[in-house]
């Protein structure tokens, strides 16, 4: 765990959890060491069946391509791609972040990314700015990934150089004229769509925020910000006092 948040290179991280019953608590503008403090707290959770998920705070000069090969990992380093990190989510299935050099703006970000799920064959659907990655150190627990002797699998840190990747300078210039492009045909138009705001984690959801800090058992997580995405009911109802927000959020 340690090896990956230093080779993400972000001061600050969002750490979140995933309860099997598709609750998700989300620590925001989490520093390594109070992340690293709260090890045992985040196994405990794991244990009872919670997906543990990491992403930098704020803009950032990363991009996620989830859902890869091998073969797509092998392409990209071939081709000037090498991410600066690679987790293996499961057996031979990986995720891959890139660095940049340089911190991007929402919407480039997420245009990065798109691109890159492309090229590499990644998962379009994981492709966005605020999207999480998995967190080595913890178990997989999707029920598709179960290994054949019916166990969770462990997520596993393959590699952490923390480097930019070679291709990087030409091609944030290709996404550059992309986007350039983009808003020349929008604006033409009269049609510019920014779409339903990017948020970290799937399924149409209402999300209010909570004050947890009474049920964690970890003194490191109290001291971060807590609050609960909880999975839309059809009575939508409102969970907080303090009132609520609505947008539409993946997950992969």
């Amino acid at each position: 765990m340690r090896r990956q948040l230093a080779a993400m290179g972000s001061a600050r991280f969002d750490l979140g959890a995933l309860s099997p019953h598709d609750r998700m608590m989300l620590s925001e503008d989490c520093g390594a060491s109070l992340i690293l403090s709260a090890i045992k707290s985040l196994r405990q959770e794991s244990i009872h069946g919670a997906d543990i998920f990491i992403r930098p705070h704020g803009p950032h000069a990363l991009s996620l391509v989830d859902d890869l090969s091998a073969e797509a990992i092998d392409t990209m380093q071939r081709e000037g791609f090498a991410p600066a990190l690679i987790v293996e989510t499961s057996p031979r299935n990986f995720q891959a972040w890139l660095n940049h050099g340089q911190i991007l703006d929402c919407e480039t970000s997420t245009c990065t990314a798109k691109n890159l799920a492309k090229r590499f064959g990644g998962d379009p659907s994981s492709a966005d700015w605020r999207h999480f990655g998995r967190l080595a150190g913890f178990t997989n627990q999707k029920l598709k990934r179960r290994l054949p002797n019916g166990l969770m699998p462990f997520v596993k840190l393959r590699e952490c150089s923390g480097d930019i990747y070679r291709a990087a300078p030409n091609f944030l210039e290709e996404i550059a004229a992309l986007s350039d492009k983009g808003n020349n045909a929008s604006n033409h138009n009269h049609q510019l769509d920014p779409g339903p705001p990017m948020l970290p984690l799937g399924r149409s959801s209402r999300f209010t925020r909570l004050n947890l800090s009474k049920s964690l058992p970890s003194m490191a997580l109290r001291a971060c910000r807590m609050c609960v995405y909880a999975r839309a009911t059809d009575t939508r109802r409102r969970i907080s006092t303090s009132g609520s927000e609505e947008s539409s959020t993946r997950i992969s």
